[in-house]
């Protein structure tokens, strides 16, 4: 996730990591420790997607 969002910023690949994770951690609710990883999964995704739209990163060489 973290290279995606600093490489590419694919905001669109995070954003479906993130409802991914937090449909786990709704469905698992049940198991505490698959449901905790969940939404500690869905919270550092949010984070690095948030870092990933503030940070800037070097721009390409373009040769012509």
């Amino acid at each position: 996730a973290a290279l995606v969002s600093f490489t590419r910023r694919d905001v669109a690949f995070l954003l479906v990591l993130i409802w991914a994770f937090a449909g786990i951690g709704v469905k698992q609710a049940d198991t505490a420790v698959v449901a905790n990883a969940a939404w500690i999964a869905t919270g550092l995704v949010a984070l690095i997607l948030i870092a990933g739209l503030f940070l800037k990163r070097p721009k390409p060489v373009v040769s012509n």
